[in-house]
C-alpha cells in the first residue's frame, strides 16, 4: 500500500524541519515545495496528496488580495488544502468562504494541525475511492 503524501510549502526553515519530522513520524511521505508553481506541479504528480501550505503571497497581511484568493480557490479545486497563516486575514475568513480549504492560524498547536491534515487526507482518500469505484463500474 502506498503511503499518503503531503505537499508542504513552509517558508520558515526551522518550522519546515519540524513539520517534516512530524509528518514522517505520522508515516506520511513529504514533498517539499517552495512556490505556488511547485505546489501545482506536485499536485499534477501526486493528485491525491494533501497540501499543507504557508502563504506564498507577499504584500498585504491584513486583507486577502483578489489574486491570492483566486490562487487559493484554484488550488483547492484540485487538492485538499490546509492553509497555515499568521496573517491577519486568516482570522477574518468565514468558514466555507474558500470552499473546503482549512485555515490553521499561526501559531498553532501541532495536534490541531495534525487533525486538519488527517481530515484533508481522509477527504482525498474518499475522492480516490469514488473515482476507483466509478472506473470499476464502467
Amino acid at each position: 500500500m502506498n503511503r499518503q503524501r503531503i505537499l508542504l510549502l513552509e517558508n520558515d526553515g526551522a518550522l519546515q524541519g519540524v513539520l517534516c519530522d512530524l509528518f514522517g513520524y505520522e508515516d506520511l511521505d513529504v514533498t517539499l515545495c517552495h512556490s505556488l508553481a511547485e505546489l501545482q506541479a506536485g499536485i499534477a504528480q501526486y493528485p491525491h496528496a494533501a497540501v499543507v501550505s504557508d502563504s506564498w503571497a507577499t504584500g498585504d497581511y491584513i486583507a486577502l488580495s483578489p489574486q491570492h484568493r483566486a490562487e487559493i480557490l484554484d488550488l483547492a479545486r484540485t487538492a485538499e488544502l490546509v492553509l497555515t497563516t499568521g496573517q491577519r486575514w486568516g482570522r477574518q475568513i468565514l468558514e466555507g468562504e474558500l470552499g473546503t480549504v482549512t485555515i490553521v492560524e499561526k501559531p498553532y498547536d501541532m495536534d490541531r494541525l495534525m487533525n486538519a491534515v488527517r481530515a484533508a487526507l481522509e477527504r482525498s482518500s474518499r475522492q480516490l475511492s469514488a473515482v476507483t469505484s466509478s472506473q470499476i463500474a464502467s
